[in-house]
């Protein structure tokens, strides 16, 4: 009799964007896949947080754009029970954004996926790859702080992928080997 070969997925941040409960039918199968012990569904602690930031910031820019519009005006027109004004909207807003963190934590904990925490990195490996300006640093040596912790992330086998036995690599989005190979 063979034997089922596990799959790890490791979670990137674009496939939560703008699926921000993680609802999309996708999220199902997964969940399906790990409750009959096929899937191990791995999520760096390194995107919840790239994730509630860009929640956020994306709450935040919405709210902001209302600027031009005239509340006051909508509201009154349509009888909505809207606040009046960009300050009140921000205010009412505010605790939603505060709550999303932990939404998001307790639905991957309900769909029984691992949150994989940060990993232990030598700053200075980091720091050295940044300043020669390699992968997955941008030419400048900028960009590229949270790919690189989400690739530590995968080598600190706290979710392992491939190296098990009866486990093979799948991923939303696998590190691209042109980003993370040397230079």
């Amino acid at each position: 009799m063979s034997r089922r070969q596990l799959i790890t997925v490791m979670i990137d941040s674009n496939v939560i964007w703008n699926d921000w409960a993680l609802e999309h039918p996708a999220w199902d199968t997964l969940q399906v896949f790990v409750e009959h012990g096929l899937v191990r569904v791995c999520v760096p602690e390194v995107v919840i947080q790239e994730v509630i930031r860009g929640y956020k910031r994306e709450t935040n820019d919405l709210v902001a754009g209302l600027n031009n519009l005239k509340l006051w005006k909508l509201s009154k027109l349509l009888g909505l029970d809207v606040p009046s004004t960009i300050k009140d909207f921000k205010a009412s807003v505010e605790p939603r954004i505060d709550a999303y963190g932990p939404m998001l934590r307790a639905r991957i904990d309900e769909r029984q996926f691992v949150i994989v925490p940060v990993p232990q990195t030598d700053q200075q490996t980091l720091l050295t790859r940044a300043l020669e300006n390699r992968k997955p640093f941008d030419g400048e040596g900028k960009n590229g702080y949270r790919d690189a912790l989400i690739w530590h992330t995968v080598l600190t086998g706290l979710c392992p992928v491939g190296g098990e036995p009866g486990s093979s690599t799948a991923g939303a989005q696998r590190p691209r080997s042109r980003d993370l190979r040397e230079r």
